[in-house]
């Protein structure tokens, strides 16, 4: 039940972001172009949103959350085969991760949730890709399989893990945290300013991107509480789906990571049938433009649903979703619990995994 409920709120996250101001929940393309783009995201207010998500997910991951969300009781136990990655784990999987998400436009939110919501052929042969090499992986580099000694150098010994404290460092996460906070709020300081310049149509495009920012904090902090929730940043949840081998041999495996997509699914495939054109149901009432933003005088059509029509399926998607599930079985983490981590001060997301992934992502551009 946590699972469903968890995936809901996901879903209602991404549904809120879509609805109100037109965009994608993709976490993955949040981040890497929030941080490789930095100066552009940061000085153009029509994708100021995109920092302010950042912040509220981070915010509520270590204020209202806290490291409590993401302590494992499995694996501080050992009490299950769940492997504990090695520093080149953390740094391999997270490249992988980055690389594999530019290279397919998105990752598990991105195509797994708001993708098939909207019947992308494309978003379902990624979310394909990466699942199955995701599984492969997790299968090829267990640590109880006959040959695990080839792949021994990605794994930590129980006895080398540490203790939670020896992991995490609260004032790190907040520090973390605060390399976007401080200059989002500086950002959107400035942009508040405009609304007072005399210009009505400069105006009303300011007042847009203040009210697309009101909304992103909002479903960044849903998205937070939907991966708590659904116990979706707890590595033996995320091992016990992709050891899907071994599990179903062992009569272990934990199918939740299914009913969090399940749960996401179902509203964000709802979600959609209040945007024209999208629906199955062709509703009179769908919109055509989102609800919060209100149009320009200088352009009548200016607010759209920023919705990708891309269909193509070719290799390099296949390949990169490919990668991403390849980076995602190594290090058992995708960008969404990643930075839910990162925030709570995870030594090795913050040290090793973050700086792989836009290592990755750099590369994918």
């Amino acid at each position: 039940m946590t699972g469903l409920a968890g995936g809901s709120v996901i879903g209602l996250s991404a549904a809120t972001l879509l609805l109100f101001n037109g965009d994608i929940m993709g976490a993955s393309g949040i981040v890497s172009t929030t941080v490789l783009s930095a100066k552009k995201v940061f000085n153009d207010e029509s994708q100021l949103w995109k920092p302010v998500f950042i912040s509220s997910f981070l915010l509520t991951s270590s204020l209202m959350l806290g490291p409590s969300a993401a302590t494992d009781v499995l694996v501080e136990a050992n009490a299950m085969r769940i492997p504990y990655p090695s520093d080149a784990a953390f740094v391999i999987g997270g490249m992988c991760v980055g690389l594999g998400t530019k290279l397919s436009n998105g990752c598990t939110s991105g195509h797994g949730v708001c993708g098939l919501g909207r019947r992308s052929m494309r978003s379902l042969t990624a979310v394909l890709s990466f699942l199955s090499s995701a599984m492969t992986t997790a299968y090829v580099t267990s640590p109880a399989v006959p040959w695990s000694s080839w792949t021994s150098f990605l794994r930590l010994d129980f006895s080398d893990y540490g203790t939670a404290d020896d992991r995490a460092s609260t004032s790190l996460g907040f520090f973390f945290t605060s390399l976007f906070v401080v200059p989002t709020m500086i950002a959107t300081a400035r942009t508040m300013n405009k609304t007072n310049n005399g210009n009505d149509n400069k105006e009303s495009k300011t007042k847009n991107s203040m009210s697309k920012c009101s909304i992103a904090a909002v479903s960044g902090s849903m998205f937070a509480a939907g991966l708590a929730i659904s116990n979706m940043v707890l590595r033996s949840k995320l091992y016990g789906f992709l050891d899907v081998v071994l599990g179903i041999q062992n009569g272990d495996w934990d199918p939740t990571l299914m009913t969090v997509l399940g749960g996401a699914f179902v509203i964000s495939t709802i979600s959609y049938e209040f945007v024209k054109g999208y629906g199955m149901l062709n509703l009179p009432f769908a919109r055509e433009t989102p609800i919060s933003i209100c149009p320009s005088k200088e352009d009548e059509k200016e607010p759209q649903f920023r919705i990708p029509t891309n269909k193509v399926i070719d290799r390099k998607l296949i390949l990169g979703a490919s990668i991403f599930g390849i980076g995602w079985g190594i290090s058992l983490y995708c960008p969404g619990p990643a930075l839910f981590l990162a925030a709570t001060g995870d030594k090795a997301m913050l040290l090793k995994w973050i700086p792989g992934y836009l290592l990755g992502a750099f590369l994918g551009q």
